[in-house]
């Protein structure tokens, strides 16, 4: 059934219709009392920055590094610029 002026099917520009990103955001909300999608994307920021920073600080504080040496051999033809 294609969608007509008169007709509500299938149309996003209705009120009835919600699509819900965030499962914790509501739609039920006095007005004036929702947070403002400024505040909520800097919330998000730093949960992720903090979830990150947790993660680089566990490996650094957790993670036993295995110290080990390397040699490499240069050959003398290497050590001068050759034009």
């Amino acid at each position: 059934m294609p969608a007509t002026k008169t007709s509500r099917a299938w149309s996003c520009q209705h009120a009835d219709v919600v699509i819900v990103a965030i499962p914790f955001a509501r739609r039920d909300t006095a007005p004036g009392h929702a947070m403002p999608s400024l505040f909520r994307f800097i919330i998000f920021l730093g949960l992720i920055g903090g979830i990150a920073y947790g993660a680089v600080f566990s490996l650094a504080n957790f993670v036993q590094l295995k110290p080990r040496e390397i040699v490499v051999t240069i050959p003398p033809d290497h050590y001068f610029k050759q034009p």
